[in-house]
Order: structure tokens, then sequence, then C-alpha cells
């Protein structure tokens, strides 16, 4: 658990191999855990509520760590694992009030990570306070990897930039960190690479970097939507719904049909409690043919009735 702490320290504070940490961590947890059911299940043989606290606790580990580690969560299979966990394992303590140390250590550990995430699904508050790339669950929508055209004057700067490309593709993030900066070198005043360094640094979470990235990209050239989509992503990734409706809006204006964008302003908009534009936000992403139904979605669904 301690080298959960510092995974996700580590992760808040862009420290490199924040991820092995955790995952390490989880398998860890998940072993101890798989160890604790095969026990409880050689000690009862039957399926009482100790026995029913462990499977859900080995199955609560597992979908801990995909929602720290690896995908989006808004299903309702997963919600329904930690709501029921967290039922099960209030009934367990109140009717059993004395346990081994490493139990209660596991079931407060499971219920502060399970709380603090429902905190950052829910409530716009606790986006402020808990750092968003501690999950992985804000896979942001409409963000887009560099399909407008930009010409290149150099074609060694092209030829750097396309290796650059094929190593991003392959979530080769720092290589091409290097390949673009070589691009960059020969052609500095490419928006499209200033763009493309923007998405390396995306995906290694060093969001302040990426969106340094696309303002440099704005001053080479203002009148490209994706660049301002992005970093509207990129600023509600950090929490700072008012900047992400900023460069929403911006991005509207120059590209009004594009779904993703106005979808993108709702989730803000009902950030900031503006629930009336929310609303309409979504409405009109619906008309250009958004057809998505997440877990957010239907929250502004629900103040819109």
């Amino acid at each position: 658990m301690l080298g959960m702490a510092i995974g996700l320290y580590s992760r808040a504070h862009f420290i490199p191999y924040s991820n092995a940490l955790l995952l390490f961590s989880f398998a860890g947890i998940i072993m101890w855990n798989l160890i604790e059911l095969v026990t409880e299940i050689n000690k009862w043989r039957t399926l009482n509520l100790p026995v029913l606290l462990k499977i859900f606790q080995v199955v609560a580990s597992i979908q801990l760590s995909l929602i720290y580690l690896i995908y989006s969560f808004d299903t309702i299979v997963g919600w329904s694992i930690l709501l029921l966990y967290l039922i099960i394992l209030a009934v367990f303590y109140l009717k059993k009030s004395s346990q081994s140390p490493e139990r209660v250590a596991i079931s407060i550990f499971h219920m502060a990570l399970i709380l603090m995430f429902i905190g950052f699904k829910i409530s716009p508050q606790v986006r402020q306070v808990i750092p968003s790339n501690w999950f992985t669950t804000l896979r942001l929508k409409g963000s887009h990897s560099g399909d407008f055209v930009i010409e290149f004057k150099n074609n060694d700067a092209l030829k750097y930039r396309d290796m650059g490309r094929d190593l991003l593709n392959h979530s080769y993030y720092s290589d091409a960190i290097k390949l673009f900066k070589t691009a960059m070198a020969l052609e500095p005043n490419n928006a499209l690479l200033y763009y493309d360094l923007s998405q390396c640094y995306a995906h290694l979470e060093n969001l302040d970097y990426a969106i340094a990235m696309l303002d440099t990209a704005i001053l080479c050239n203002n009148q490209i939507s994706e660049f301002y989509s992005n970093r509207g992503l990129y600023y509600y990734k950090k929490a700072n719904s008012i900047e992400a409706i900023k460069n929403y809006r911006i991005a509207i204006n120059l590209d009004s049909l594009n779904c993703y964008y106005h979808y993108n302003l709702a989730l803000a908009l009902y950030d900031t409690e503006d629930f009336e534009s929310a609303c309409k936000s979504l409405e009109k992403s619906r008309d250009l043919g958004f057809n998505v139904k997440d877990y957010l979605t239907r929250k502004i669904d629900k103040m819109c009735k």
C-alpha cells in the first residue's frame, strides 16, 4: 500500500515509472487477496459472508487496477461491482468487530480508492482537489491526431516528422519527441510540429508542456480548430473548466459541425454548473451525430429534464 501511495504521488508529479510502481502494487494486493480467498474457502467450504467478502475483494482489486491503470470506466457492471463491494464491506464490519490488521488495512485502502474515484466522477469540486491523472477515466473524445494539412518547406523536416508520427502511433513518445525536435530545428515555425509535440507530452501526462506546445502552435497558425480543441481537452483534464470552455468555443467558431467539440463543451459547462448551456451543447452534439451514452452524458440528461 505504501508503493501505491508513492505511485499515485509520482503520477501526479509526472515522475517516470509511476505506472510500473502502481502495477506492481496492484499485483501484490491482488495476489494477497487471492491467497486469502483460497484460505477462506478451505476454512468454510461454503459461501458465507467472509468468503463473499474475499471474492469481492479480489474482484474489486482487479477493477481498481483497471480504473487506475488501463481503461475508461463507465459501465453498469463496473459500478455495480464497486457499490456491492462497499455494501458487503459495511455489513461484514458491522457484524464482525474484531479483524486482522491486514484485512482492515486492505479494506480501508479499497474504500479510499473507491471513494476518491466516485468523488472525482460525480463532483466538480472534487476534481479541483484530486489530480485527474490518477485515473485513466478521462479518455478524451474528439482529440485529433493531425489529419489537417500544413505544408513543409524542408523535405528533411518532413521526413523526421513522418518518422516521429510513426513512433507516436506506436506509443514510443520519448523517442518521437526527439525526432519532432530534430524536425523543428530544420523548420522552427511549422505549427504542426508543436502540435505533434503536444500530443507526445499529453500521452506522457505532462499536460503543462502539452498546453505550452499548443500555445506556440496557435501563434504559428491560429486558424486550425484542432489546436484549440485539444488545448481545451488538456485544460479539462487539469480540471480547469473555464479555460477549457474558452478553447472549445473558439474551436466551434472555426468548425461548428464537429460533434465532439459540442460534446466536450457540454462536459465543461456541466462542471461549472451552467446546466442550461450544457444541455444545449449536448443536444447540438447529438444533432451533429454524436450518439455515445456514457455516465457523464446521462448526468447531463438528468439535468435537462
